[in-house]
């Protein structure tokens, strides 16, 4: 890392340099959460959600020094984008309307500056809302060079999931798996941007875009939170974990609470604090928003549990 703590591109010969990419922060950021969920140890969920708030600050905004004057992806920086694909206007002048992926181009912005949007949220070298010398923020997805890095001709938006998933695609996974995580809606808000942001990319050619598909079946759901309550390590709540582990659960993501007052986990994810183990074995909850089913007491009663979870229909 570097010394404010940001990650670094490379690693040769003994020496790291180069300040990281979009790319580099979102899938160590997925790295953090796959292990948490393997070991589930706090401390790498701490830092997946110190490397994402880093990640929001460094590649979400314009350079440092502009204006961000616009609202929400619905508000009037390039028109109104839907989960669906719906595209609605252009911005309020200028050259550089929007095609629906969100890029800044060379062309007009909101108010006659230079540095308008190609439709591929890519930003230009030009100006921001107010015509002056920064970017926008008012639109979804992540640029894939920090604010204060080089500055380029151009500050892509990459979404183009080939052989190896864009950085955008694999944020918004994250993005909504760590919201789920520890129950913070600002993390979820930011996922729905960035899918608005790309929702008529999607729409036209969705191929092209495996991984954010995935991301957005999770945030359309339904999606699901899992949690063991039980002593790590013990036989009943490997058990439990075991359970789970051996589905395929593309939408729902996993946390264990310990006994007792735990503040590792539970300065993360406070909503655990009141599932707890029962008569002292280890007890699983399967909650969908926060909202918690009857708490199963063994394994059985958990698969039953999670087929309920995976065919609604047969467990209503």
């Amino acid at each position: 890392r570097d010394p404010a703590g940001g990650l670094l591109h490379r690693w040769r010969e003994g020496q790291a340099a180069i300040p990281a990419f979009l790319d580099d922060y979102a899938f160590m950021i997925w790295g953090l959460i796959e292990l948490y969920e393997a070991v589930f140890d706090p401390r790498h969920l701490s830092e997946a959600l110190e490397l994402t708030d880093m990640m929001i600050e460094k590649f979400g905004g314009g350079r440092r020094g502009g204006a961000a004057c616009g609202g929400e992806a619905e508000g009037d920086g390039g028109g109104d984008v839907d989960i669906e694909g719906k595209t609605g206007g252009v911005d309020n002048g200028g050259a550089g309307a929007r095609d629906g992926l969100g890029n800044e181009g060379a062309g007009g912005d909101d108010e006659g500056g230079a540095g308008a949007r190609d439709g591929l949220g890519n930003e230009g070298a030009g100006g921001d809302d107010n015509g002056g010398a920064g970017a926008r923020d008012d639109l979804g997805g992540f640029f894939f060079t920090a604010t204060d890095s080089e500055e380029l001709i151009a500050r892509p938006k990459e979404i183009y999931d080939g052989a190896v998933p864009a950085g955008n695609s694999v944020a918004a996974l994250c993005l909504l798996r760590l919201a789920r995580m520890t129950g913070r809606d600002d993390l979820e808000r930011r996922a729905e941007r960035l899918l608005r942001e790309f929702a008529g990319a999607l729409e036209a050619q969705p191929t092209a875009y495996a991984q954010l598909l995935s991301a957005l079946d999770f945030a359309l759901g339904p999606a699901a939170e899992i949690v063991i309550a039980g002593e790590p390590g013990a036989a009943d709540t490997k058990a439990m974990l075991a359970e789970a582990a051996r589905r395929f659960l593309p939408r729902a993501v996993t946390l264990l609470r310990p006994p007792g007052e735990a503040p590792g986990i539970l300065s993360l994810a406070p909503m655990l604090t009141g599932m707890v183990p029962l008569g002292g074995a280890a007890t699983a909850y399967v909650c969908r928003g926060q909202s918690c089913g009857s708490p199963a007491r063994s394994p059985e009663e958990f698969a039953r549990r999670l087929e309920e979870m995976e065919n609604p229909a047969r467990g209503g």
